[in-house]
């Protein structure tokens, strides 16, 4: 197994040199095959040279792709066999086209030629064999085909000469061979000797390397200690000028002075490396040999060197180092790429060594070596480490020591920018420490505080300060010492909060604005605002708000009184009316029927402008639910009119209507409210005209999006100096003094009306001459919202339930007793019995147990409500239905009476048929609250 193992190992390394013999075996092969084709390529057929040689190219790839990927698959593992048999094939085909070229090449009667090319095969057989000699197999495959083939070309030719030739060509090749398999049995044996004593050699080899290795490291050894020992007597010499405080430029220029000796180098710098505002590293030097070679480059180091030469170049050798952060070595800095040249005139640099400086991260400096005799080698970089650490300590020493007393000098500046600051504000501003001691405080906090003024220096308490600022009257507090201590306290805790804002009120009248905060360090600093001029515009205010609300209570509470007292009338006028419209044993003449229709219409137009009247308070404050649509105005125009023109006709006032045809426009606004401000309009045009007199009212498109209403008259005008109280509320510019009726708010209520619907209203006057009122609103695009007008059919009472039914009125107006006497008369099956106070009315009920309760809130005596509680207190009534039925219209009125109980409100005036209902549904139990 061990003789069959050494074989394996033999025939490795046999097949190891044929291996590494295949590169020279291809350039030999592609040498010997340019020679034979260029020179004998025009005595050959092209063809056949042509297939020649793409057969030897072909041959040539195959035999580098074996010896590419093959033999590194399978040669190093130690499986030889496979490549070796594909090696010998290849080659042996190489042996039958180079025994081919023998008969492409050479041509028969051209002796010269065929000379040329059997010299040629012999000098590649004889080539072969440094290549192919060890392994036998391989060798025999190449000359065996290609000497056969030679032989047998000059056979074929067939003269003494090439039959010389061959004999002798023969010959040589046997002799060749013996050469060759000697050669190959010594490699054998040589191998065989050197696998059987390979271990005692490698032993030998590596004892042999380890001494001379252990030679080299100790005299290595020696020449770092003496270089390091030379180094750290210069690392102490230079750390002691250091410590001794010398000037930092007579140190660099020492430490430099110690490194070019340790160095043998002729010159170079150390500095320090800064940045630009872009963040672009450049280098400004503590000291730098003078190597100026002219006067001119001698007056610029003089000028600059007590300042330190900045260096910004980055296309040079030492911006390469401020560029990378990296050392950079160049022993021949004129061929160097990294180099960017020098100043003409400069000395010649020879060797170049930069290296960075850095503590920690940070690179703080420079060291620049140059023309060092023997050049700059990583060994040196390394040796040099002491020394440039101790540089680098050097430069982020003297760093931060510029950088402390720059420092120093800032908080300085800073601290006289914030006193400066300070001092300049309007506001008065305090510092307290830790202790509650005053650390600083402008002049206009002694100002507010100048009974005080005294103490405040650096070092007095806040409480001190307080006290004393009691003492002298300084603050509005008590007169007994008991209230003085007690504000002193409750004023100690306030400041000791972490964060506190008050009013404080000096005993000079000045109010402040106090506010404290905590710092992190647990001192106090705080702001004092002088106030007074705020606080008495917030008094003015504050009076000007309670005499609004009061006119606003004032407001509220007339209009309150006149719907009532408005409603009451209109009670008994709609009531009556109603009764003449539908009561059937006296009926009416068409046109008396008429009449009441309008006295009904007129009535309840009336009384909407009451509702409006009250919602006044909701106009002003936007809170109107409008129902904006698409409308169409000729119908409400037309209503209008219809509806004015009695009033105008009475003053014998012509109206004058130009208006588009229906349908023709638009306007995009809230139908009622477009009526209402209409007739508005309408009314005080006729009111305030003269006698005779005439009213215009014009319709047209401003645009596409704005549609105008004119009103003009003829009447006095309003004079010029009122005009611009037209639009406030219950000022009616003097008319108050004639006989024309009015509150004064139409116009109010007019114009807000029309800004809440998107529109303008607004109005020209001439005094004597008359006026001209106009509301502008948008047009609209698309369908056109069809209004329908309010029926005027006669209406017809509800039937009561079967049975007798009594119904108890409690009111103090005659007519409205009246009126309600004559509704219940049409109703049949129902009686009505009646009380004119409070106190009757709850005994009749006792006593009559009536099935409804109809009574008015506002009673003599005791009110509705209260007569209410004492119905709901008894156990005879307290299940009868009471509805209440006032003229209070006002929410908060509605709210408090049905939360007092009432079954349901009726509002005055009433609606018979309405009332009606209301009293059936109250009989049947169905009234819901």
């Amino acid at each position: 197994m061990a003789s069959a193992s050494v074989q394996d190992q033999i025939f490795t390394e046999q097949v190891t040199h044929l291996y590494e013999g295949v590169p020279l075996a291809v350039i030999f092969n592609v040498v010997n095959a340019t020679i034979l084709s260029v020179m004998l390529y025009e005595t050959a057929n092209p063809l056949h040279v042509s297939l020649w040689g793409a057969a030897l190219v072909a041959l040539i790839v195959a035999r580098s792709i074996l010896y590419i990927a093959f033999y590194k698959r399978s040669c190093k593992t130690g499986t030889c066999a496979g490549w070796s048999n594909a090696m010998i094939g290849i080659v042996a085909l190489f042996g039958l086209l180079w025994g081919a070229a023998a008969w492409v090449f050479m041509p028969v009667g051209e002796v010269q030629y065929q000379l040329l090319t059997a010299m040629i095969l012999f000098v590649l057989a004889i080539g072969s064999m440094s290549n192919l000699y060890p392994v036998w197999g391989a060798y025999l495959a190449f000359v065996g085909p290609m000497v056969l083939l030679l032989l047998a070309r000059f056979v074929m030719i067939g003269t003494e000469l090439h039959f010389a030739m061959a004999v002798s060509g023969g010959m040589l090749l046997v002799f060749m061979a013996m050469f060759a398999k000697r050669q190959r049995d010594e490699l054998v044996k040589t191998l065989m000797l050197r696998i059987e004593n390979r271990d005692l050699l490698e032993r030998l080899e590596r004892e042999n390397e380890q001494v001379r290795r252990e030679n080299e490291k100790m005299t290595h050894m020696e020449a770092l200690l003496r270089k390091k020992s030379a180094v750290l007597d210069a690392v102490s010499q230079v750390q002691g000028l250091f410590i001794a405080d010398r000037n930092p430029a007579a140190i660099f220029d020492e430490t430099l002075s110690t490194i070019l000796r340790l160095t043998g180098s002729g010159f170079g710098f150390i500095g320090e490396v800064l940045a630009d505002k872009n963040g672009t590293r450049y280098l400004k030097t503590f000291s730098v040999t003078d190597i100026s070679w002219n006067e001119e480059v001698k007056n610029f180091y003089d000028k600059t060197t007590p300042v330190g030469i900045e260096f910004r170049n980055h296309q040079s050798l030492l911006g390469q180092v401020l560029r990378t952060g990296e050392p950079i070595i160049s022993n021949c800095p004129a061929i160097d790429p990294r180099s960017g040249g020098l100043p003409e005139g400069h000395p010649v640099l020879r060797s170049f060594m930069g290296v960075p400086l850095y503590m920690g991260e940070k690179m703080v400096g420079m060291l620049g070596l140059a023309n060092r005799p023997k050049g700059y080698t990583d060994d040196l970089l390394i040796s040099l480490d002491p020394v440039i650490n101790a540089a680098a300590g050097m430069v982020e020493a003297l760093q931060n020591r510029r950088d402390r007393v720059q420092a120093q000098d800032d908080a300085a500046s800073a601290m006289q920018r914030l006193t400066t600051a300070i001092e300049s504000l309007n506001d008065g501003f305090v510092i307290y420490d830790k202790d509650d001691r005053l650390v600083l405080c402008n002049s206009k906090y002694r100002e507010f505080y100048n009974e005080t003024a005294d103490l405040m220096v650096p070092g007095t308490t806040f409480e001190k300060i307080v006290r004393t600022g009691v003492e002298r009257g300084q603050y509005e507090h008590g007169a007994n010492v008991e209230e003085r201590e007690e504000w002193i306290q409750n004023r100690l805790a306030i400041h000791h909060l972490k964060e506190s804002l008050m009013e404080q009120k000096l005993a000079n009248g000045t109010w402040l604005r106090v506010e404290d905060r905590e710092t992190p360090d647990g001192g106090r600093v705080g702001f004092r605002v002088d106030i007074t001029e705020l606080k008495r515009t917030q008094e003015e205010l504050q009076k000007a708000m309670f005499e609004g609300e009061r006119s606003s209570k004032a407001k509220t509470e007339f209009l309150s009184s006149m719907s009532h007292e408005l409603r009451t009338p209109m009670n008994a006028v709609l009531g009556f009316a109603q009764l003449l419209q539908m009561n059937p044993q006296v009926p009416l003449h068409p046109k008396q029927k008429d009449a009441v229709n309008q006295i009904i219409k007129a009535g309840n137009h009336l009384l909407e402008l009451i509702n409006e009247i009250l919602d006044l308070s909701r106009i002003e404050a936007g809170r109107v639910n409008l129902s904006i649509e698409n409308v169409d105005p000729c119908g409400a125009v037309e209503e209008c009119l219809a509806y004015i023109a009695p009033l105008a006709d009475k003053r014998s006032i012509t109206i004058n209507a130009s208006v588009p045809k229906k349908h023709d426009f638009s306007i995009r606004t809230d139908h009622t409210r477009f009526k209402q401000v209409l007739l508005n309009l309408l009314s005080n045009a006729v009111k305030y005209n003269v006698e005779n007199g005439q009213v215009a009212l014009t319709v047209h498109l401003l645009d596409e999006n704005r549609v105008r209403f004119c009103i003009s008259d003829t009447g006095l005008g309003i004079p010029e100096d009122k005009q611009n109280e037209l639009f406030h509320p219950f000022s009616r510019l003097g008319a108050e003094t004639t006989d024309v009726e009015g509150t004064g708010i139409g116009l109010t209520i007019t114009r807000k009306l029309a800004e809440l619907m998107g529109g303008r209203l607004d109005f020209e006057s001439v005094p004597g001459k008359g006026s001209s009122f106009w509301v502008d609103l948008p047009g609209s695009v698309g369908s056109i919202a069809v209004q329908q007008e309010k029926s005027w059919s006669e209406p017809s009472l509800p039937i009561m339930p079967d049975g007798h039914h009594r119904v108890l009125y409690i009111e103090d107006n005659p007519d409205n007793l009246i009126l309600m006497q004559y509704v219940i008369a049409m109703v049949d099956g129902v009686e009505m019995i009646s009380a004119h106070t409070g106190e009757l009315g709850v005994e009749i009920a006792e006593i009559h147990r009536p099935d409804v309760i109809m009574m008015d809130i506002n009673l003599p005596g005791i009110n509705g409500i209260e007569a209410l509680k004492r119905l709901r207190a008894m156990e005879k009534t307290k299940d009868i239905p009471v509805v209440a039925v006032s003229a209070d219209v006002m929410p908060a009125d509605i709210k408090i009476a049905m939360q007092a109980g009432f079954d349901a409100y009726l509002t005055k005036p009433i609606n018979l048929v309405e009332t009606i209902e209301f009293i059936k549904m109250a009989i049947e139990g169905k009234l819901v609250p």
